[in-house]
């Protein structure tokens, strides 16, 4: 299952400013860059929990059986995420506002983009970004965007992805 349109999702708010990251990218042939906030997000209309996610200060990806993912957060919209809160520390509705990117048509590997819409990094920039910021910790990004051959597969797994939008809920 993956998270989809009016799924309500949890970010534990003490990861937010915990992973910043940088995204680069090519717009109009001119190099762009932003930077990001990555979060573990808990999808709770897909918790074994229900809509009531225990209170945890940190939520790593796979440490429960609940469908998490990852969710990038352009540093300047973040107070613009925070006014979508329904006032229980994170818990915000997935609506028109966010993008997403996938393993495949079939969802696998879903994650998260709340950022200015009219930015089109490909979808591989933020599994990169992602996946730099891990470093040797990037098995974590197998329950992201399962591989079949593990980490060393990474490189097959981002040409997949290249020239591959986000998408639009």
């Amino acid at each position: 299952m993956t998270v989809e349109k009016g799924n309500k999702i949890f970010i534990a708010e003490g990861d937010i400013a915990a992973n910043p990251a940088t995204v680069n990218w090519q717009q109009n042939l001119s190099q762009k860059s932003d930077n990001y906030y990555m979060a573990v997000f808990t999808n709770k209309d897909k918790s074994i929990y229900g809509p009531q996610i225990p209170d945890r200060s940190l939520l790593i990806l796979g440490d429960t059986d609940d469908e998490q993912s990852y969710i990038f957060i352009q540093q300047g919209k973040l107070d613009a995420l925070k006014a979508k809160s329904s006032g229980d520390s994170f818990t915000i509705t997935v609506d028109d506002s966010f993008q997403y990117g996938q393993k495949n048509k079939q969802g696998e590997g879903r994650f998260l983009v709340f950022h200015d819409k009219s930015r089109n990094p490909f979808q591989w920039r933020f599994v990169s970004t992602l996946y730099s910021k891990l470093g040797n910790g990037a098995l974590a990004i197998i329950s992201l965007a399962p591989l079949p051959g593990g980490v060393k597969d990474i490189a097959k797994y981002f040409s997949g992805l290249i020239g591959d939008p986000l998408h639009n809920f």
